[in-house]
């Protein structure tokens, strides 16, 4: 008599909200869906603006016979206006014992300094981190509809808690409608 072979487990699909894989002593405290950032739709206005100053600084440039600057200013352009209509992606974030997960990617506490939440209801609702890592200093979170109260309780077990300032890139972006 033969027995029956156990086939192999099925490998299991990995969705893009999935959380990454985790050790076993690695603990979630808490774990959200979110958008990347609020996405602003653009009126018709916004976009012929866009065009018009495009074509100024590209006609500056030429003007100057800066012809590279001036294709990289249409680039950029077009690349602006693509960027403007597409929407945000959802994205998975996890407070967890080993770090900040956003998406796939782990950012581990010891590479991180303190965190901020910016709380300015209906506007927005953000968790910023600030990493010790010269090119990427704030890492920030979109909390959705969490409670701000319950991520810093988690948060506070982690990182010290510093007041942070919005960057004038920030304030810019949220101006515009980005």
């Amino acid at each position: 008599m033969g027995t029956k072979r156990d086939e192999p487990p099925k490998p299991e699909e990995k969705t893009p909200a999935e959380p990454v894989a985790r050790p076993e002593h690695h603990t979630v405290y808490l774990s959200w869906e979110a958008e990347e950032y609020e996405h602003v739709p653009k009126k018709r206005w916004w976009f012929l603006a866009l065009g018009l100053i495009t074509f100024l600084l590209a006609g500056g440039a030429i003007y100057l016979e800066n012809y590279f600057f001036s294709v990289f200013i249409i680039g950029s352009g077009i690349t602006l206006a693509l960027f403007a209509r597409q929407g945000p992606k959802k994205v998975r974030f996890s407070i967890a014992s080993e770090g900040l997960e956003i998406g796939h990617r782990l950012h581990s506490f010891e590479n991180l300094s303190s965190f901020w939440i910016f709380f300015d209801p209906p506007l927005f609702k953000e968790l910023s981190v600030e990493s010790k890592k010269i090119f990427m200093p704030y890492i920030k979170a979109p909390l959705g509809e969490l409670d701000p109260k319950r991520v810093r309780e988690i948060m506070m077990k982690f990182l010290p808690e510093e007041k942070q300032n919005e960057s004038f890139i920030s304030l810019l972006a949220r101006v515009v409608g980005f």
